[in-house]
């Protein structure tokens, strides 16, 4: 015999029912940073992941936070919101001031939950690096110096184009040397460093072992 499992409403429409955690994130970035979290190796039954990319000139760190409201009531309209979700906000650090912009988004809350800040610093593009190299030795100041030693890592590199294949042998290494990455006393990562690992860290800990392990 099986057990109906009951459908909540909200306006009229019911809701779905899940029992995978879901994970909100919102990038600073137009295409690079949607492009991989949307990747086939990062799906899974027991996570969902919902991303929201920032149109093209306007991607504040506080634009980003308005960017996840928005998606936070989207998917409200189809998913109840469990203790166990996660709200992500990922911003470059080379691109923002500290105390005048990026210092707006830290310690935030939205409804009792609080809003995670995953800072690269200089940009996103060290977090796809770490797949294929450790930190490195010193600072890289500007996100297009990082882009250029991104492209001559792996021979070519496009943010509008990002390849799968280029990522998915190398994914449980970025995570892992992300989260080498030293913090400043606000809680910023040194240049050259990145907290995006630490989102990913959290969606495989959602991954059974077996799954988890053919990730290499």
């Amino acid at each position: 015999m099986h057990t109906r499992i009951p459908k909540v409403y909200t306006n009229g429409l019911p809701r779905a029912h899940r029992d995978s955690r879901l994970f909100l994130i919102a990038c600073e970035g137009e295409k690079t940073e949607f492009q991989y979290f949307s990747f086939p190796f990062l799906v899974h039954p027991r996570v969902k992941i919902k991303v929201i990319r920032s149109d093209e000139g306007a991607s504040s760190p506080t634009y980003v936070l308005d960017n996840l409201r928005k998606l936070i009531k989207d998917v409200r309209r189809e998913y109840d919101l469990k203790p166990s979700d996660r709200f992500w906000l990922v911003i470059d650090r080379d691109r923002w001031d500290l105390y005048e912009q990026i210092d707006k988004v830290i310690n935030k809350r939205i409804g009792n939950k609080p809003v995670n800040v995953a800072v690269s610093n200089p940009s996103f593009e060290l977090f796809l690096y770490l797949h294929f190299n450790d930190l490195p030795d010193k600072p890289i100041e500007r996100s297009s110096d990082m882009e250029a030693l991104l492209r001559k890592t792996i021979g070519g590199y496009s943010k509008r184009n990002l390849r799968e294949e280029d990522y998915i042998n190398g994914y449980k290494d970025a995570v892992r040397r992300s989260l080498l990455s030293s913090h400043d006393s606000f809680g910023i990562p040194v240049n050259p460093g990145t907290d995006v690992g630490k989102i990913l860290n959290e969606i495989q800990e959602n991954v059974p072992k077996r799954r988890n392990q053919s990730i290499r």
